[in-house]
């Protein structure tokens, strides 16, 4: 066999992103607006679609931004 095969399997890549809004648990905790919380792009897309994430990265600096105001 190859090193190749032999290799760990690699963990899913994360992102940083912000909540826009309240109301999410995320590992086990609730989560409030301004939160940061890691997540995989899969997790990503669920968050996007129920808009407690911005699209892009661009919109979630400015929602907290605009919080922190």
């Amino acid at each position: 066999m190859s090193k190749e095969q032999n290799a760990e399997p690699t963990t899913a890549q994360r992102t940083k992103v912000t909540l826009l809004k309240d109301g999410h648990t995320h590992d086990g905790r609730e989560r409030k607006q301004g939160d940061e919380i890691e997540v995989t792009a899969r997790q990503r897309e669920f968050l996007q679609k129920r808009e407690f994430i911005a699209a892009d990265a661009t919109a979630a600096t400015t929602a907290k931004t605009k919080k922190d105001a």
